[in-house]
């Protein structure tokens, strides 16, 4: 247990950001998930994250130390690569095999762990803006200050962020581009989504564009922006109309996924663009700003590309 009073400095202040300014060993997504289960008390009541703080109010934190690792995060292997990096903002390439976050705050080789190791001889620290699958790789953005964070959520919101994939699909399509909508719903027992057509009680809408780009006998190189970014989107909606990602276990075919000796998604996050509008505020130098990478293997590995 931790006890902590407001003072003046910290008045007005929201009870999560707060916690993560006395507890930066804590990610921002562990400090709401402890809020949420109830291991925070302002004053002896559950507060809401949003809740803000006046001078002399008691905070009380139960959630446990984090426990001494065997292996320090200094000695595991960095798993990203820096895209680009300014004052605000901070884009890296994830490697596929690696979380981008984790809410239980158990895992110190996390992708926001790593970027904050890297980001200690600056005594600086970043908070993820969105997230990607374990096993897909690229670009992800991380924010390094709370109006940067907040700017960019309501950017995420408003679709002003336009997200590109790059994916090897099996086999060849009839239409070469088109618009996908569908409706998921996510099975959190199974860690799966299930795709509908029409509307179901607990779906939400997934909108996706494809574009496919290359051809070879078996499989296709599509290009992929979404609109809505839900869990797993990319890998079902393509499942559902009958072109699984190669290499993925959980929605494609493993008789192929074997044949070609891939156990992961050929899934990349592979561009990032910034629409131009007003909402971006002090990050306007962003506006209409892209970032690509140069180079994806497994297009290489397939298409010598």
């Amino acid at each position: 247990m931790k006890e902590y009073t407001v003072g003046k400095k910290d008045a007005n202040l929201r009870v999560d950001r707060f916690l993560m300014n006395k507890m930066p060993e804590h990610s921002k997504l562990f400090i709401l998930k402890s809020i949420k289960n109830k291991k925070i008390r302002v004053n002896q009541k559950h507060p809401k994250k949003d809740d803000r703080l006046v001078v002399g109010d008691r905070v009380v934190s139960y959630i446990l130390e984090k426990a001494d690792k065997s292996v320090s995060i200094t000695n595991i292997k960095k798993k990203f690569s820096v895209v680009y990096e300014d004052k605000n903002i901070l884009i890296v390439n994830k490697e596929a095999g690696i979380l981008s976050g984790d809410a239980t705050g158990k895992n110190n080789t996390t992708l926001e762990e790593q970027v904050n190791e890297y980001l200690k001889v600056k005594a600086e620290r970043a908070t993820l803006c969105h997230r990607i699958d374990f096993n897909t790789s690229g670009l992800v953005i991380l924010a390094k200050n709370r109006k940067s964070l907040e700017i960019l959520n309501e950017l995420f919101k408003e679709r002003e962020v336009n997200k590109y994939y790059l994916c090897i699909a099996v086999g060849n399509f009839n239409q070469r581009q088109g618009i996908l909508k569908h409706y998921l719903i996510k099975d959190a027992v199974q860690s799966k989504v299930w795709v509908s057509v029409s509307p179901k009680i607990g779906a939400k809408k997934a909108i996706m564009e494809y574009r496919v780009l290359l051809e070879a006998k078996k499989l296709s190189l599509v290009e992929c922006r979404l609109e809505t970014g839900r869990t797993h989107q990319i890998r079902c909606q393509m499942a559902y109309i009958g072109h699984p990602l190669l290499g993925d276990n959980k929605y494609g075919k493993k008789a192929i996924n074997k044949e070609y000796g891939e156990s992961q998604q050929l899934l990349c996050a592979y561009k990032i663009s910034f629409n131009r509008t007003d909402k971006l505020k002090e990050l306007g130098y962003l506006a209409g700003k892209t970032f690509k990478l140069p180079d994806v293997a497994f297009v290489k590995q397939y298409f010598n590309q």
